[in-house]
């Protein structure tokens, strides 16, 4: 894994800055409303990857003190993620800019501090 202040990157996957060239594969993605993957990407792991490379990045090259990471109560594929990147479940709560009523509105909160 790569580290720097304008890129991350994996073995498979690069994360980086935003690009006005990023604007169309952007508005792509976002037609799986929630969803930041393109519907092909799917089932490959690279959410985990992503996540698991952030985490890393997160304590040891930034040397956060903690990560947390929320989701809806229904986006069950990203609490698995989080759990695949050591976060463990921390607590529910009502989104408050989510509609009373709207099945999205209740989240799940997940955590992780820095291991050994």
């Amino acid at each position: 894994m790569t580290v720097s202040h304008d890129e991350l990157r994996t073995q498979r996957l690069l994360m980086r800055r935003w690009r006005e060239s990023d604007r169309e594969p952007f508005a792509e993605m976002n037609a799986e409303l929630g969803y930041r993957l393109k519907r092909d990407a799917w089932g490959h792991g690279y959410a985990t990857e992503a996540a698991q490379a952030t985490v890393a990045a997160a304590f040891d090259g930034i040397g956060l003190d903690e990560v947390w990471s929320m989701t809806a109560v229904l986006n069950t594929p990203s609490q698995a993620v989080m759990l695949r990147a050591g976060l463990t479940l921390h607590g529910y709560f009502d989104h408050p800019r989510i509609e009373p009523g709207s099945p999205l509105r209740p989240h799940v909160v997940y955590r992780r501090e820095p291991s050994g």
